[in-house]
């Protein structure tokens, strides 16, 4: 990964995080930083850094209450602030699965192309969901999702291992979380050339 890739990504969880600690706080101001470190599922040194960050932004202010506890409040320019930070996320988020959707449907009309119609998905999340919206109509079988948590997801078999399956084409990367335990797990019962991950996904690899 290039380092202005790894900036940006690092920019974004920064921005998320912020935007955690202010919405959790205009939930319920009387939160300590240790019920917020766990709602945020964070540790409560970073929960405490960030939320010295959001203090010394002037996002925060910090009002004394009886028996050594403290109240948050966000100040006008927090609730500016989360506004900001809550119309960005949700365009990233519209962007992300937007070019996912194109890199789906052009990997789907690659794989027609060649013959290869026998797919597994790598993961059960909402890039799963993607793909298999856009292999609608199209002669693409997809055989199973690797997964654990459940049996079926849009109808199709989940698995929890690759090697259930015998007889398949390729492996399409639908992993978000956890990309390269998923990617590792995956190339010890399948050839890499087998796995296809698509460009948005590029960004996860880091060491692969």
């Amino acid at each position: 990964m290039s380092k202005s890739s790894q900036s940006t990504l690092n920019n974004e969880k920064n921005d998320n995080i912020i935007l955690e600690v202010l919405q959790t706080i205009d939930t319920d101001n009387h939160l300590t930083q240790r019920s917020m470190s766990t709602k945020l599922g964070i540790a409560l040194g970073m929960a405490n850094t960030y939320l010295k960050r959001c203090v010394d932004k002037g996002l925060v202010k910090i009002q004394h209450a009886p028996r050594n506890r403290y109240m948050y409040y966000l100040t006008p320019k927090g609730f500016a602030e989360k506004a900001r930070l809550t119309g960005e996320y949700l365009r990233h988020s519209f962007n992300f699965y937007r070019k996912a959707k194109h890199e789906y449907s052009k990997i789907i009309y690659n794989l027609q192309k060649q013959g290869l119609t026998k797919v597994v998905l790598s993961d059960v999340s909402e890039l799963a969901e993607i793909f298999i919206m856009s292999s609608y109509e199209m002669p693409i079988n997809i055989l199973g999702i690797l997964g654990s948590s459940q049996k079926k997801y849009f109808g199709i078999t989940v698995i929890k291992n690759i090697s259930e399956i015998n007889d398949y084409d390729v492996i399409v990367m639908t992993t978000i979380n956890n990309f390269e335990d998923k990617y590792n797990e995956i190339i010890t019962d399948c050839k890499t050339e087998k796995i296809i991950i698509p460009e948005i996904l590029n960004s996860f690899k880091k060491g692969i």
